[in-house]
């Protein structure tokens, strides 16, 4: 029997707490699933609906993860991530296990931004290993690390500047890097549109001159 290395331990499916595990209800799945500091994921006993052939009880139980690849076509290296399916009522949904400990243990993230590893290990997904940082921040690491295939054009917080971006109301500029600072996600898409419309967007009225680059 391969011995199983004290830090993966999404392969420990011994139901018996490991030391210092911690277990909370899954969002949204109070009572059916839970997940541990740790990164496992555990079902509770319960009643499955098999449909014509009636109903049969499920037992507790730590629940096997599987293991994602990230988009070859934009990565060097293609990366490995931790995922897990949930089944009620014969409808199956699948969750990053990443998140599903971040927003159990760390807090619930803005739409900017994502759960990351600080030992950048796929496989430790432990609260303590995990912090909060913006997708653009990711990206910056990505580059750093030469990981990252996609063209720098694409990431608002390294290419150019094109445009400067005027809210009207209080004529205060922006370019790409300060509007993510400022609305916390990408806008530019919407206020290309209110631009062009002359209407309103975040709850003014903008307009936008291009700058030039020698």
């Amino acid at each position: 029997m391969d011995t199983i290395k004290p830090d993966k331990h999404y392969l420990n499916y011994q139901l018996e707490d490991l030391e210092g595990e911690e277990w909370i209800d899954v969002l949204g799945y109070d009572g059916i699933y839970l997940v541990s500091n740790f990164g496992r994921i555990k079902s509770y006993e319960r009643e499955i609906n098999m449909g014509k052939r009636g109903v049969r009880i499920q037992p507790e139980r730590i629940m096997k993860q599987y293991i994602s690849m990230s988009n070859p076509n934009n990565i060097k290296s293609p990366s490995k991530e931790l995922h897990i399916t949930f089944c009620v009522d014969r409808v199956n949904k699948g969750f990053c296990v990443t998140s599903l400990v971040g927003n159990a243990f760390v807090g619930i993230k803005k739409e900017s931004e994502v759960f990351s590893k600080k030992d950048k290990i796929w496989y430790n997904t432990k609260v303590d290993n995990l912090e909060i940082k913006t997708v653009s921040e990711c990206f910056v690491i990505a580059y750093e690390k030469g990981n990252n295939l996609r063209k720098k054009k694409h990431l608002t917080i390294n290419h150019k500047n094109l445009f400067i971006y005027i809210r009207q109301k209080d004529g205060k500029e922006f370019n790409a890097q300060e509007l993510l600072s400022e609305y916390r996600k990408e806008i530019r898409s919407n206020l290309r549109k209110a631009v062009r419309k002359n209407s309103i967007a975040y709850g003014s009225k903008w307009s936008r001159r291009q700058v030039i680059y020698n």
